[in-house]
This record gives structure tokens, sequence and C-alpha cells, in this order.
């Protein structure tokens, strides 16, 4: 069984640490998580009673499917690192996005969503 991968984690956490400082907080690994679907799970709980966004759902049901997949590579092109599935490029460019502009601004236009 593999073991799930951390290499990007710092600076995830890095990232979502400075921008949390930049707009005057103070940092709780409680209450700021560090990865898009953990965000998204945030978020959707900041936004209740309202439904969540529609790609917040679907992020997060990504994320729990490679990580299971990575447990017992039902899907194995789901968890290989090197030739990488669909879902796993989208978390990827998800992940991208938000180490270089930010937890907050992960999607740039939820009006959508609102509907």
């Amino acid at each position: 069984q593999r073991s799930a991968d951390f290499s990007q984690l710092e600076d995830m956490t890095k990232s979502c640490k400075e921008f949390v400082e930049k707009s005057g907080g103070t940092f709780d690994p409680k209450e700021h998580k560090t990865t898009p679907h953990g965000m998204s799970l945030a978020r959707a709980l900041e936004s209740l009673p309202e439904n969540p966004g529609t790609e917040d759902v679907l992020l997060v049901l990504l994320a729990h499917e490679q990580r299971l997949n990575a447990l017992d590579a039902l899907d194995e092109p789901n968890t290989n690192e090197d030739d990488k599935d669909v879902f796993r490029k989208y978390l990827d460019g998800k992940e991208q996005e938000l180490r270089q502009r930010g937890p907050r601004d992960l999607h740039t236009d939820r009006s959508e969503d609102a509907r």
C-alpha cells in the first residue's frame, strides 16, 4: 500500500500561512485548511445554510476518489503520478493555483454557483 504524497504539503501550508498573515490574521491549522479540497469543505461550512458551490463539491469528490484509489488501487490510472489521469490533472492544477494565488482566491468566479 502506497503512502500519501506529502511532498507539496509544506509548500501549500506555507502559502496558506503567508496569505492569512498578509490579510492580518494569525494562521491556525485547525481553521485554515491547506489543501484545495479542505478549503472547499471549509468554504461550504462558512456558506451554510446556502448550498456549497458545484466546483467545491466536485473538487472534494475527486480528492476523495484519488485518496481511496491510493489505498485500494481499484482505478490504477488514478494513482499514477507519472502519467496522470483527468482527475489528478484537475487536482494538481487546483493545487498549483492555490500556491500561486492564495486560499481565498482558489475560485475566481463563484457567481455561477450561486444560481
